[in-house]
């Protein structure tokens, strides 16, 4: 419609919408149980009478962008129904349609414009100010108002980390995680992995699908927007997640739990929480299938029969550290190639370009906090040099009679593991190590049984 009324494919040549109305402010001053907070008049200038706004407690977050929780955990999405000078101050109210409290670290963000922004406006198309911090009218309906939208007919499926291809959904199920039943339209090559400026676009006639022809170089220039290229990531990797624990968890409660923690963060799993490692070997396990069952070459014997033979021997999987071990480098590069094609189709993961291939029979494999060789298994540098120090800390102590720490006792009992699996019976012996292992066990038992005894357990 905008191009049929107007003659151009930039919108913003005709009507800015809220492209330019993001602003986080940090109060000037702390209030309690108020309708309004206190900023700078010069930051008070900027906001405007009717608009949503969030009011949110940082503390010492650096990250301000109006997606994060924190943003918005005391108010979220009010109105501005006031502004006001303090007078003898250089500081303004800003009322609000509710009551809250602030903090020194509290920052209220500007929002998406609400619902029925340009309902006053005459005409079929308008705006209230065409200054880049309202939402304009299109014939009747309203638009460009500061957000970003979700299309359920079209799917953006990165290929490789340049390579985009778009379907449509025609009469097909929707789907976020398949485009199995699509229709793809076409595929682009971005060239690189920053985002950039669109220049033109090309339109699939049968479809209506638009997408990037070439690029500009501002947003003054052929269509005007801004194309967010995803970095260098590939595929649909969260959707993928969800329908496979869509297929395989019968339990809508812990579904919604678990796709709600998912979507937290904007890409991937939060690092460090007991949930991300458990489902990335979930997520893995496809992978880990794939290279146990399906890593093979078939070989056509005199016969005329054809045999299927393994390219590799045996398979390792340590979150996201993998180990295949083979008798032929040959076969090895070959499921190598075949793996990483896998998982970059079906998972939509890349493999790093540092994996390398080791001659067991002369070198060893570092992996676990371990080097495992043909020969021995032995504690990888770094973790022994910890765990000596450690030992020589209790030994001092207990040798003067001195207590030994609780986290002392604790660290080196939890790095005891390694001696009991190596190689290490020597170095054991040469410096009494089970015996200040067992030490250090007694102290965390002792603090244990106080603690219980503490809070009248048995």
């Amino acid at each position: 419609m905008l191009w049929i009324k107007y003659a151009t494919k930039n919108s913003q040549t005709v009507f800015k919408g809220c492209t330019s109305y993001n602003y986080q402010y940090l109060v000037a001053e702390i209030t309690e149980n108020a309708d309004y907070l206190i900023l700078s008049t010069t930051n008070a200038k900027n906001l405007v009478v009717g608009s949503a706004v969030s009011v949110g407690d940082p503390a010492d977050q650096t990250n301000y962008d109006r997606g994060q929780a924190y943003m918005r955990n005391i108010v979220e999405r009010a109105r501005i129904v006031k502004i006001e000078e303090i007078s003898g101050t250089a500081n303004s109210r800003v009322y609000l349609d509710t009551v809250f409290s602030t903090t020194a670290t509290t920052r209220i963000s500007t929002m998406p414009c609400c619902s029925g922004t340009t309902d006053n406006v005459l005409g079929a198309d308008g705006y209230i100010a065409n200054d880049g911090k309202y939402a304009y009218r299109l014939n009747g309906v309203e638009d460009g108002i500061g957000a970003y939208f979700t299309s359920l007919n079209e799917i953006w499926n990165k290929e490789s980390a340049t390579v985009v291809s778009y379907y449509v959904r025609k009469n097909a199920a929707w789907s976020g995680s398949s485009v199995q039943d699509y229709t793809k339209v076409a595929t682009l090559d971005m060239v690189n992995t920053s985002d950039a400026w669109i220049g033109d676009i090309s339109m699939d006639l049968e479809t209506g699908v638009q997408y990037p022809r070439v690029y500009g170089s501002g947003d003054s220039v052929g269509v005007g927007d801004r194309q967010y290229k995803g970095g260098d990531g590939t595929g649909l990797r969260e959707e993928c997640l969800k329908r496979m624990l869509h297929r395989d968890v019968a339990n809508k409660d812990a579904l919604h739990l678990a796709f709600f923690l998912i979507d937290t963060f904007k890409r991937g799993l939060s690092i460090g929480s007991y949930l991300s490692q458990f489902l990335a070997n979930y997520y893995l396990s496809l992978a880990y299938h794939y290279a146990s069952e399906c890593l093979f070459k078939i070989r056509r014997q005199r016969s005329g029969t054809e045999k299927r033979v393994r390219l590799v021997h045996h398979v390792l999987f340590f979150m996201d550290d993998v180990i295949f071990i083979g008798a032929s480098l040959k076969d090895l590069k070959m499921a190598e190639k075949k793996y990483r094609t896998f998982v970059s189709k079906e998972l939509g993961l890349e493999i790093k370009e540092t994996s390398k291939y080791i001659d067991l029979s002369k070198d060893y494999v570092d992996m676990m906090g371990f080097k495992v060789s043909r020969r021995n298994l032995t504690i990888r540098a770094s973790n022994f040099r910890r765990l000596r120090r450690n030992l020589k800390r209790v030994d001092r102590l207990n040798r003067s009679g001195k207590a030994i720490p609780l986290k002392l006792a604790r660290v080196t009992a939890s790095r005891s593991g390694f001696l009991g699996h190596t190689d290490s019976r020597h170095f054991c012996k040469r410096n009494n190590a089970q015996e200040l292992i067992r030490i250090c066990n007694n102290v965390i038992s002792e603090h244990d049984k106080e603690a219980k005894r503490e809070n009248n357990e048995i």
